[in-house]
């Protein structure tokens, strides 16, 4: 009686275990998808946004393929000292990238002459789990409107693809690949480099990666 009391419990547990591993990865994927919701409801730099990323990044370097085709590693402190000095990680405006009339006491504060609003929307998340390794898909648009130069507002359509590993219990972003899915206007990408003072070569290379088809003169 106890032997066979003893393979029932057995075959039970058999029986529950790969209920139990579907439970948690459906808890990791919404988590996963609740710390990008996060990264989307912060797009500017910033106190908050840096709360995010100081919570959320990786203590290590995150690599981070940009839209406009450019690949770089930068470190946990880079990435936070970034958002704090007005230069957001993944999708700088046009006054992210001039030395404008920011507040010396905190840089992260866009130039009170220039207002505009930046939102990112994320949908079609998608989070598949692989043990301490997991990636996310989603699709992206970035907006910046209420520039005083209209030509300078924009929406920016994108699909990416993130990847975080699990330490102590805690999800951290190590990777974020992001590519357009449709192209960038030519007029808006003129008008923000018009701004700066390094639209060379280098910015034409960019401008026909994103899809506007201008060739590098």
């Amino acid at each position: 009686m106890k032997l066979k009391k003893l393979i029932l419990q057995i075959c039970a547990t058999v029986i529950l275990m790969p209920t139990a591993l579907v439970v948690a990865q459906d808890a990791d994927k919404q988590k996963l998808i609740a710390m990008e919701k996060a990264f989307a409801d912060n797009p500017t730099s910033g106190r908050p946004a840096t709360a995010v990323a100081k919570r959320y990044i990786y203590d290590g370097n995150v690599t981070h393929l940009t839209n406009f085709g450019r690949l770089r590693s930068m470190s946990k402190s880079a990435v936070l000292e970034s958002y704090m000095k007005g230069l957001p990680f993944i999708f700088p405006s046009p006054d992210d990238l001039m030395n404008n009339k920011r507040d010396p006491s905190d840089p992260s504060k866009p130039d009170p002459s220039k207002p505009h609003k930046k939102t990112t929307q994320v949908f079609d998340l998608h989070a598949d789990v692989y043990g301490d390794t997991a990636l996310v898909s989603y699709n992206m648009t970035n907006t910046d409107t209420g520039n005083q130069d209209p030509k300078l507002d924009s929406a920016f359509h994108s699909g990416c693809l993130d990847t975080f590993v699990k330490r102590n219990g805690q999800w951290y972003l190590i990777g974020n690949a992001c590519a357009p899915t449709s192209p960038f206007p030519q007029s808006v990408w003129d008008a923000r480099c018009s701004l700066r003072q390094d639209c060379g070569e280098n910015q034409h290379k960019e401008r026909r990666f994103v899809g506007t088809g201008v060739v590098p003169n």
